[in-house]
């Protein structure tokens, strides 16, 4: 049994980039020393992932800092979020990215961006994975890979028992079952932190049962919000009955109530 809780981690603002400022500082572009030259781009892509995240956890907000309140996520609809991405990645090699969400940007001496990806190695029976790209773009048009932080890796030959990502549609409007089973877990928690949505279904793991991994964005109830970024895993047993489980949480009480959400219930977990 595992302690149940609204989130399974809260993602961070990366190192490689500033962190949300005082509405009267100014934001600039990381050192440098951050971005990895590395000429064999497996191993670039291994080091963007290992960078250590400094920054005040999951804030996405204020001005002079992140902004989180994008009204639309789709990446298709942010063209200069997009061609940034493509650019940073246009010459990448060992791992290619489909870009999905755009979840974040932060005006600097340029532009950083925060989108959610699709990431598959270039590796024949290659899986799937998410993650959040961070995507640098600076006032002459060029862009580069700031961060690269996994949200679902799928390791190769993975066994059964162990997750899938979702190689499909990721909004829950386009996944029936994971967005009923998201309604009746919100139906055992208390929220008292914020307002809650859920925009991306990630992945799914068979357990006895179902776990399904879904990203929520949290925009605090107050005037200037700034929004949070949330990743729950939801655990439907084979009555159909779902609840919020959370697994390897470092600090999960802090967590739970710095989101507002409150759970009442354990919950049986992976096995």
């Amino acid at each position: 049994m595992k302690k149940l809780v609204a989130i399974l981690m809260t993602v961070a603002i990366v190192a490689a980039m500033t962190g949300c400022k005082s509405k009267n500082e100014t934001t600039t572009k990381a050192p440098a020393a951050t971005t990895v030259e590395v000429k064999d781009d497996s191993a670039k892509i291994e080091q963007l992932m290992s960078i250590e995240r400094m920054e005040a956890p999951n804030m996405i907000g204020n001005v002079g800092g992140w902004d989180g309140n994008i009204e639309k996520l789709d990446l298709a609809e942010n063209k200069e979020a997009k061609e940034a991405l493509e650019k940073a990645t246009a010459t990448l090699t060992g791992m290619s990215f489909e870009g999905i969400y755009l979840l974040g940007k932060q005006i600097v001496a340029g532009t950083n961006y925060c989108i959610l990806c699709r990431g598959t190695a270039t590796t024949p029976d290659a899986v799937p994975g998410f993650y959040l790209v961070y995507v640098y773009a600076d006032l002459q048009g060029n862009a580069e890979i700031l961060k690269i932080d996994p949200l679902l890796e799928v390791p190769e030959g993975n066994l059964c028992g162990g997750w899938g990502a979702n190689t499909g549609a990721v909004s829950l409007d386009e996944n029936k079952e994971v967005k009923e089973a998201y309604e009746k877990a919100m139906k055992s928690v208390v929220l008292t932190g914020g307002e809650w949505e859920p925009v991306a279904y990630l992945g799914m793991q068979v357990v006895g049962g179902y776990n399904y991994k879904v990203l929520c964005r949290v925009k605090a109830v107050v005037e200037d919000p700034t929004t949070e970024l949330a990743l729950i895993n939801i655990y439907v047993d084979p009555e159909g009955n779902a609840t919020f489980i959370t697994e390897n949480v470092g600090e999960s009480e802090e967590a739970t109530e710095e989101s507002g959400l409150d759970a009442s219930e354990t919950s049986k977990a992976d096995s």
